[in-house]
């Protein structure tokens, strides 16, 4: 749609026009005989609405999620994810705007929280996303032709003869010039990790969860990614939702599954998708949002890996390079665990005071404190994870060693 007309149908919809509304549905129902008649907005969490559309002569409403978000999720939606199939939500209206994108999807079905997730359930899921990503396996032509698609692990559409402008020795830290070319499109958020590792190490690690051999090997990813990204970026490209996590997916008691959120898709490995499926799979959020510990989970890692090669297998033959996809999990896991948690950890702690031994000596107070009178600080957040985080740093041990071994 050109830009001054979607920026006008835009706003006759915000504005909560039932003409617009029924031109809407009448364009995507393929139907003249449907009449907005009322609209009813609920609030539906961070930067969504849900718009309850009455029809003249109908009893059921239909509801819909209008959703602002980013340019490159407005994409999705406008030009990918009628393909996809039922992977993602039906798009209504996309509208891709300088300074604000929007997008009105169909609201999934969503009654199975993931703690209520069976074997069975988390299985299909699993081979849902495999499915996804045979639908665009190696299709680079396809993928490249979307300008608008990034690629995942950084990897630039064209090699520029003139050297990217790198930040000054004292943004960039403790990543060397090396690691950040290293990169690529990758360096901002290595310099968000390098910034909780440094943290880290000025801090001696983490009691009971990080410790000195942990910062010896992030330290060493962070400084030479290359033993870690390469293994990635020698798979098959896909296309990627970027972060399939548990509390992305919409799963319903009629078998129907979705997955939300994508404002991160982009080109790359497949199987850096699984790998942020598997790493939050032992994280639940309760009725206030907390975070609570997966007690037992309905089936193994092991078999969910086996469950999705073999679905690629099964869809893709000898294309698969299962072989490969099993030998690059361990790069996987480690640029997962780097990227996510570093950045996450110098959002918790890096308002500690700047006088180094007055930090140390309040962070061993968050350390000798008990969960429960750590959820009434401003460090609620990691009430009761340390444990949790502890398997997740001994999970990136032992696949760093996998990798450099």
């Amino acid at each position: 749609m050109h830009a001054s007309r979607s920026d006008q149908k835009l706003f006759q919809l915000q504005q909560l026009a039932p003409e617009a509304w029924t031109q809407l549905l009448r364009f995507n129902l393929d139907s003249e005989r449907v009449t907005v008649e009322t609209i009813h907005t609920e609030d539906a969490g961070k930067d969504q609405t849900r718009y309850v559309l009455s029809l003249v002569g109908y009893s059921d409403p239909i509801t819909l999620l209008g959703r602002r978000t980013t340019q490159r999720e407005a994409n999705f939606y406008a030009h990918l994810a009628g393909e996809v199939g039922a992977i993602a939500p039906r798009c209504w209206f996309s509208h891709v705007g300088s300074a604000e994108s929007w997008a009105i999807i169909s609201e999934p079905a969503h009654d199975l929280s993931p703690k209520a997730w069976s074997e069975t359930e988390t299985l299909q899921i699993v081979r849902d996303l495999a499915h996804f990503h045979a639908s665009y396996w190696g299709q680079k032509q396809f993928l490249l032709s979307n300008t608008w698609l990034p690629f995942m692990l950084g990897t630039r559409r064209r090699k520029s003869a003139r050297p990217d402008r790198l930040p000054t020795d004292w943004k960039r830290g403790i990543v060397s010039e090396h690691a950040l070319r290293s990169v690529e499109g990758l360096a901002p958020q290595w310099l968000d990790a390098a910034k909780g590792l440094r943290m880290l190490l000025e801090l001696d690690g983490w009691q009971h969860v990080i410790e000195e051999k942990h910062l010896r090997a992030m330290a060493d990813l962070l400084d030479d990614p290359l033993p870690m990204l390469h293994p990635l970026r020698e798979l098959p490209l896909t296309l990627t939702h970027g972060y399939p996590g548990i509390y992305n997916w919409r799963v319903s008691v009629y078998e129907m599954r979705a997955l939300a959120d994508w404002r991160q898709v982009a080109i790359g490995p497949g199987i850096a998708d699984l790998v942020a499926f598997l790493e939050t799979f032992g994280l639940l959020q309760d009725g206030e949002m907390n975070w609570q510990v997966r007690d037992k989970w309905p089936v193994a890692e092991e078999t969910m890996i086996d469950a999705y090669i073999l679905q690629l297998s099964a869809e893709l033959g000898h294309a698969a390079q299962t072989r490969r996809i099993r030998h690059a999990i361990p790069a996987a896991r480690c640029l997962h665990i780097l990227l996510t948690w570093l950045p996450r950890f110098y959002q918790w702690f890096g308002n500690l005071p700047d006088d180094l031994a007055t930090r140390r000596a309040m962070w061993d107070t968050i350390n000798t404190t008990s969960d429960n009178d750590l959820a009434q600080t401003i460090y609620n957040p990691i009430a009761g994870l340390r444990p949790y985080l502890a398997e997740v740093f001994h999970r990136f041990l032992k696949s760093y060693y996998q990798i450099t071994g």
